[in-house]
């Protein structure tokens, strides 16, 4: 699949909306492509090449990948041209597409680098906000950053980057920023207990799972100036706002940077491990963007379309839509209404629409012997009440031919533990799927 399209040439294909260091979000049932850098022949440091084209992609129709049907929003002289920027969803619905900061061709840059774009009313705005946290403004541009929304109160997380001021590069960011997008509202992620990490970091990723924790692998730092160890992943904790750092064994891969990661599941404790994939794999590559979409991979570069599908690992050569209940919302279908992420809990793998495949976890497999066991206990206490009621009646007073019929059975329980099945069951391992980190199932 990958050999065709790399002979394609320009003539061949639409690649009105070829681009790198552009951002791909899943809102819905769309997938929004916007910015990046749309001129090849120019240096990556030419921010001239910035782009403010939006485009859309309706995820729920099947299409070949030499044609995939996008289509292009009317530009707005609002939307900001940018590179290397982040984008992810907000609002209260989670229906507004967030722009933040970036490399910008824009002239004169705006001051104020978040944008957003409401997928419903499809207007652009670049909104007022308040910073609560004023020691060092969490707003200030920067680039090469990552953002990550967490779905219950539509809080944005930013770490990492460069600032970007006055079209000029200065420090990388070791903070973590924080966007109410309902509010408004700019502050530092942080308690008296928190600590930032060590170094500023650039060109990693970070992908926040339904432990509410953000998963930070790679990237570059600005202590030592070098590729940060695949083995080193550091995590932090948007419940108690807390940094850690996990050694992750396995088949470690080679630093990098610019790369990508989604997240499917997390496994744990984590591992590192090559997938066997099927299909011509796409080459060595940076600066582009990678999506989950239900079970399926969408990777963009420039005016190349990959899907891999993660249920069979095979490069396909048209999309098809699967599982989309399990990326939008981000994992609704693997929480119970009122629950709480867990990290060690158990998630939905790849069969994870069909319950009929799902295997009992081990909470599940000791509720069920519980509830055999009241049960039993219950048949057994039944069976001697009615016994003495017989010796006594029927023994003990032989002149009384009938049982008094206010007999009061209420202290059966029906309802004990008997809570449906599919509330109890949680299944799978979760592990982190990304561009080099692969399913520990080879």
């Amino acid at each position: 699949m990958i050999s065709s399209i790399v002979s394609l040439t320009a003539e061949s294909v639409d690649v009105s909306y070829q681009r790198c260091c552009h951002s791909a979000t899943l809102i819905d049932k769309t997938l929004y492509l916007y910015g990046g850098k749309t001129d090849f022949g120019k240096k990556l440091v030419d921010n001239t090449t910035d782009s403010n084209d939006l485009w859309t992609l309706d995820i729920t129709q099947s299409f070949d990948v030499f044609s995939p049907p996008w289509k292009k929003v009317e530009s707005s002289n609002l939307a900001p041209k940018v590179a290397r920027h982040s984008a992810t969803y907000g609002g209260k619905n989670n229906e507004i597409l967030v722009i933040f900061g970036g490399e910008t061709g824009t002239s004169p840059m705006p001051e104020n680098s978040l944008f957003y774009f409401n997928t419903t009313s499809s207007e652009w705005s670049n909104p007022d906000t308040t910073i609560i946290d004023k020691s060092d403004s969490p707003s200030v541009r920067r680039l090469a950053h990552v953002s990550t929304t967490s779905i219950n109160n539509s809080m944005i997380y930013f770490f990492g980057g460069q600032r970007y001021n006055n079209y000029q590069y200065a420090e990388l960011y070791q903070e973590i920023a924080q966007l109410d997008t309902i509010k408004n509202t700019w502050s530092f992620a942080y308690t008296s207990k928190s600590s930032n990490l060590l170094y500023g970091r650039i060109g990693h990723s970070a992908t926040l799972l339904r432990d509410g924790k953000i998963y930070v692998i790679g990237g570059y730092n600005n202590g030592d100036y070098k590729l940060i160890p695949m083995e080193n992943v550091d995590i932090f904790d948007t419940k108690n706002l807390l940094w850690s750092s996990q050694k992750v064994d396995g088949d470690i891969p080679l630093p990098r940077r610019f790369h990508a990661a989604v997240a499917n599941t997390l496994t744990s404790p984590m591992k590192w491990s090559f997938q066997s994939m099927k299909g011509k794999i796409p080459g060595g590559r940076s600066d582009f963007s990678m999506t989950l979409v239900g079970t399926n991979i969408i990777l963009l570069h420039a005016q190349y379309f990959f899907v891999l599908d993660t249920t069979t690992w095979v490069w396909e050569t048209s999309y098809t839509p699967k599982n989309l209940e399990l990326t939008w919302p981000p994992f609704k279908s693997l929480l119970t209404p009122n629950s709480t992420s867990n990290s060690t809990s158990n998630s939905t793998s790849q069969n994870a629409n069909s319950s009929k495949n799902i295997p009992p976890s081990s909470s599940t497999a000791k509720n069920k012997v519980i509830i055999i066991a009241l049960s039993i206990a219950a048949v057994v206490i039944i069976i001697f009440t009615l016994i003495g009621i017989f010796y006594f009646f029927i023994i003990r007073k032989p002149h009384r031919s009938t049982l008094p019929t206010n007999l009061d059975h209420s202290y059966v329980d029906h309802n004990s533990a008997h809570q449906p099945l599919s509330d109890r069951t949680q299944t799978g391992r979760d592990r982190v799927s990304a561009h080099e980190i692969r399913n520990n199932n080879k």
